[in-house]
């Protein structure tokens, strides 16, 4: 009996343990109350907003802080925040959504009530700031990722006409490229999401969430926004090979557009048959290496795909 009351914790000691629990859990309240509280204070300089917000996004990754984040107004003044003439003020506000709107679909409803997909579109659209754009779209992202209904408001906005114009920033910094890579990401990632419900519903969808899916022309909207001649003209311009995963999600993006942009893309047969050989050397170079072979499988499926398709 001593043995296995040494083992087990008592009753005693179990419950302190969840009193502890419920403390951490009170102080994590308490903390973003009282840092709401001095974003709302007239008193404090941008300075002092800023790493009050940054203090906060510590706290908001848990759904339940950022959800009592919303319900005491914090988000809104977050929101407003997007406008504001401080980068840095603009950059924690972007960071802020991106962490709180992740998997947090009470968070999402509150955000687009709020009318943030507005603010999303005009801030990518007017944000001069490479970093901050980058925040920016993460934070769409994470509000559109899963939540057909944001996707289809997104569109009704002009979001993906906004979206196309990110792949045509001036310069060809490392940052630029990044964020041209994000772009193209998250709308390999609309198109998967979209496939694996109206075509493969592999997770077993509601009626109403299919046919949400179902309404909301997503291909439309790339067609129209002019994504096969985007693709197209990043795959002439691949960049060096530090950059592997944007040649990945560029590949990506031609397999699942390839039947909708054949007449783009086959002006590029050659650049895919170029793409393949050169991957396939340096896999052969290094044979631990199977992402190289696996991208030149993919380089060798399209270029094949537009060979057959012009010949027919």
């Amino acid at each position: 009996m001593e043995e296995v009351k040494k083992k087990y914790k008592s009753y005693e000691e179990l419950k302190k343990d969840l009193e502890g629990l419920h403390m951490d859990i009170k102080t994590d309240r308490e903390t973003v109350l009282e840092l709401t509280s001095m974003l709302n204070s007239s008193s404090l300089d941008t300075t002092e907003r800023v790493d009050v917000m940054e203090t906060l996004l510590d706290y908001l990754h848990q759904i339940d802080n950022a959800i009592l984040f919303c319900d005491i107004g914090g988000m809104k003044l977050v929101i407003k925040n997007l406008n504001d003439s401080n980068a840095e003020m603009r950059s924690i506000s972007s960071a802020i959504l991106a962490t709180s709107l992740q998997n947090n679909p009470k968070v999402k409803v509150y955000c687009i009530k709020e009318g943030v997909l507005h603010h999303f579109v005009r801030a990518l659209s007017t944000e001069v700031e490479l970093p901050v754009k980058k925040k920016l779209l993460f934070a769409l992202s994470a509000m559109v990722r899963n939540f057909p209904y944001a996707q289809t408001k997104f569109g009704e906005l002009g979001g993906f006409s906004v979206l196309a114009k990110l792949f045509t920033l001036p310069g060809t910094s490392e940052e630029a490229t990044k964020l041209s890579e994000r772009t193209l990401t998250l709308v390999v990632d609309l198109l998967e999401e979209h496939q694996s419900v109206t075509k493969d519903n592999k997770h077993h969808s509601s009626e109403e969430l299919l046919t949400q899916y179902q309404n909301f022309p997503l291909l439309e909207h790339l067609l129209q926004n002019g994504f096969c001649e985007i693709v197209g003209n990043l795959l002439e311009n691949i960049p060096q090979r530090e950059f592997e995963s944007t040649t990945e999600v560029i590949l990506k993006a031609a397999m699942k557009l390839k039947d909708s942009c054949f007449q783009q893309f086959k002006e590029h047969t050659v650049k895919f048959k170029s793409l393949h050989d050169n991957l396939l050397k340096l896999y052969h170079q290094d044979t631990e290496f199977d992402f190289y072979r696996d991208l030149s499988e993919v380089a060798k499926k399209l270029y094949l795909f537009l060979m057959e398709k012009d010949e027919l």
